[in-house]
C-alpha cells in the first residue's frame, strides 16, 4: 500500500520576475521563467492526482543581504532609483513569510510582500493556479483598477530613466566641450 507523502515546493523568483525593469535585463528573463515553470509542474502534479505536492512562487522584493549590498555598487542609476522605490526589507520578515508558506496546509500559489507585492502579484496572475477564492474575486474585481494605479507607476519609472539618460547626455556634452 503506497502512503500518501507530499509538501510543499517553494520556487523563489523576485518582484522582478513579475515586470520587466531597466537594469535587469539578464535577471528579470531567468526570474519570469521560474514562473513559466511553476506553472507547469503545478499543472503535470495536479493531472497524476498529487493532491498532497503543492507548488508556491515566492516574489520577494528587494531585501537587506550581503548580496544586494553588492548588487549595489555596480546598480545603474536608473534602477537604483525605480528599486528605492519600494523600500527595503528585513530578510527576517521575507524569509519567515516563505518557510510559514512552506509550512502550511494549503500555500498560495503566489507569495508576495506588501501592498505593492499583492498589486504586483494580483495584476500578473494570469493564467496561474487559483489557490483562493479572495484573490479570485479581488484578480476579478480589481484588475481594471490596478491596472490604471499601475500606469502612474510606469509613468514614474519612465520619467526616472528618462532624467538619468538626459543627464548622462548633458555630462557627455559638457566633457566634450572642456
Amino acid at each position: 500500500k503506497q502512503t500518501a507523502v507530499g509538501g510543499n515546493i517553494i520556487l523563489t523568483s523576485s518582484m522582478a520576475g513579475q515586470t520587466g525593469a531597466f537594469g535587469f535585463s539578464a535577471y528579470s528573463p531567468t526570474k519570469f521563467a521560474l514562473r513559466g515553470f511553476a506553472e507547469c509542474l503545478s499543472m503535470e502534479l495536479a493531472a497524476k492526482k498529487s493532491k498532497n505536492v503543492n507548488i508556491s512562487l515566492a516574489y520577494p522584493p528587494d531585501t537587506k543581504t550581503p548580496g544586494y549590498e553588492i548588487e549595489n555598487r555596480t546598480k545603474p542609476e536608473e534602477c537604483r532609483l525605480i528599486s528605492e522605490s519600494g523600500g527595503i526589507w528585513d530578510p527576517e520578515v521575507v524569509g519567515k513569510k516563505m518557510v510559514n508558506e512552506a509550512l502550511s496546509p494549503n500555500p498560495s500559489f503566489d507569495i508576495y510582500f506588501g501592498i505593492d507585492g499583492w498589486m504586483l502579484a494580483t495584476l500578473t496572475s494570469g493564467m496561474n493556479p487559483v489557490t483562493s477564492l479572495g484573490d479570485v474575486i479581488c484578480q476579478v474585481a480589481l484588475m481594471g483598477l490596478l491596472r490604471f494605479i499601475s500606469l502612474f507607476y510606469l509613468m514614474d519609472f519612465g520619467r526616472i530613466t528618462q532624467c538619468c539618460h538626459d543627464s548622462k547626455e548633458k555630462r557627455k556634452d559638457i566633457s566634450k566641450s572642456d
